[in-house]
């Protein structure tokens, strides 16, 4: 017996995460396209890393925060429609890029800023990426750090390169450069020309399902097993000027002939998409899915929508346990509330311009329009009320709220006048956040 007891305690310690695991999961939390796991990395109970996933489980990147000082120190993005991966580093805890690293097949590209004058000075090209053991090339240069963190910033760089050296008649450096372009371009165009490819077929067959299914493993989002999608095509008068539309949390409405390129459905896809992945991820947050399943909350709302009066609808939920009685109704509601409806579209706007680089599209600032600044930020600030993710509400609504600001700012469609006014709305719906969860700023924390 007390052998039996020996090996079961040996077995639980062998298990144990915590005596054999190089990182220690701290939580959970659900944003954007999928979800954030904040690990421990050093066993002192403080966040220092955190890997972002898609709700299918892909890896989409990665932040390191080696100080705790709440600011990543390095961050990875997987880029998978590109077969792109890049790396940026801040080497001095300044928050500002120090070294960023693309790396590509059998190159890894490296641009490196020295003196921290905000510009790289130094070029560099590996073989054997993972190794980095090879170096190919090294150049001393000065090239600016905008835009630093898209895929096509090799590109300007190698364009600005190749465009130097033939201003210099550096004739075999030209020729380097311009090999290297070629390169970059053959890897990663690769998915892409297979995605224009049954692009094309869907436009001949009118079958989008196909194409549909591979768009959403290249910009990873979960499958059609994952999350059921049903493509209804639509004339361009139904659509009604829209390039897309999602219906009932489970359908997806587009006209054909309104994509003219690829460009135009990857850009569609992507942002229609993200509204389905709200959905589910809005019923993971509210628990849903603990008394029922995704499925079965569609097929509810199918069958309560083919309902003609409020009787007939209120029969239908008699018939569910209380628990799936209120699971449903919450979950109906916070997916067809009009500020909910606000927010889910800042949200996809915003990761649709982050994504451009991703199909060579710019973003369409006319559609924002709709929606004023201000509202874009109320609605934020109600669905940061409902989600109440266990206390995090601040701290949400603060990295949901640099990123909308960020883009309102980069798109210039606030005057000072409008700006000041935004900035109003954003402290008071700060300030009620803090009031109704009893938040404390850092400051406010500190003992006296």
């Amino acid at each position: 017996m007390n052998f039996k007891k020996l090996n079961l305690i040996l077995l639980l310690v062998l298990l144990s995460p915590l005596a054999w695991a190089d990182k220690v999961l701290l939580s959970k939390e659900f944003k954007y396209k999928g979800y954030g796991l904040h690990f421990d990395t050093n066993n002192n109970g403080q966040p220092d890393l955190e890997e972002y996933y898609s709700l299918s489980d892909v890896l989409l990147g990665k932040e390191f925060d080696n100080n705790e000082d709440g600011k990543p120190n390095k961050t990875i993005d997987y880029f998978k429609i590109r077969n792109v991966i890049i790396y940026t580093i801040d080497t001095n805890n300044d928050e500002s890029t120090d070294e960023i690293i693309f790396e590509l097949g059998d190159r890894a590209y490296h641009l490196i800023d020295q003196n921290n004058d905000n510009s790289y000075d130094e070029f560099r090209i590996y073989s054997d990426p993972k190794g980095r053991n090879t170096l190919i090339y090294s150049e001393d240069i000065a090239f600016p750090k905008d835009n630093d963190g898209t895929i096509y910033f090799v590109i300007d760089f190698l364009k600005y390169a190749e465009e130097k050296a033939h201003q210099n008649m550096d004739a075999a450096l030209r020729r380097f450069y311009k090999k290297e372009l070629e390169h970059w371009n053959v890897v990663t165009l690769a998915k892409y020309r297979e995605l224009e490819t049954l692009f094309q077929e869907a436009k001949r067959t009118k079958k989008w399902e196909l194409l549909l299914d591979k768009t959403r493993e290249y910009l990873s989002y979960p499958s059609n097993t994952f999350i059921p999608i049903t493509i209804e095509l639509k004339t361009h008068e139904e659509m009604g000027g829209a390039l897309g539309r999602t219906g009932y949390a489970s359908i997806l409405q587009f006209c054909p002939e309104d994509f003219t390129t690829l460009q135009d459905w990857l850009s569609t896809a992507d942002h229609e998409l993200m509204h389905f992945v709200q959905g589910y991820r809005a019923f993971l947050m509210m628990k849903t899915n603990l008394v029922m399943t995704w499925n079965e909350f569609l097929e509810l709302k199918k069958i309560i929508l083919l309902t003609t009066t409020m009787e007939q609808a209120e029969e239908i939920l008699k018939n569910l346990s209380e628990d799936k009685k209120r699971a449903y109704l919450a979950l109906n509601y916070i997916l067809t509330e009009q500020n909910y409806k606000l927010l889910c579209e800042m949200e996809a706007y915003f990761s649709t311009a982050w994504r451009f680089e991703t199909y060579f599209t710019e973003f369409n600032e006319e559609e924002l329009e709709q929606f004023s600044s201000t509202q874009y930020i109320e609605a934020l600030a109600h669905l940061t009320l409902w989600s109440n993710m266990n206390g995090k509400c601040a701290e949400f609504f603060r990295h949901s709220l640099h990123d909308i600001v960020e883009l309102l700012q980069s798109m210039k469609r606030n005057s000072p006048e409008e700006f000041e006014d935004l900035t109003r709305v954003v402290n008071q719906e700060a300030e009620r956040l803090k009031q109704l969860y009893h938040i404390k700023t850092p400051s406010e924390a500190q003992p006296k």
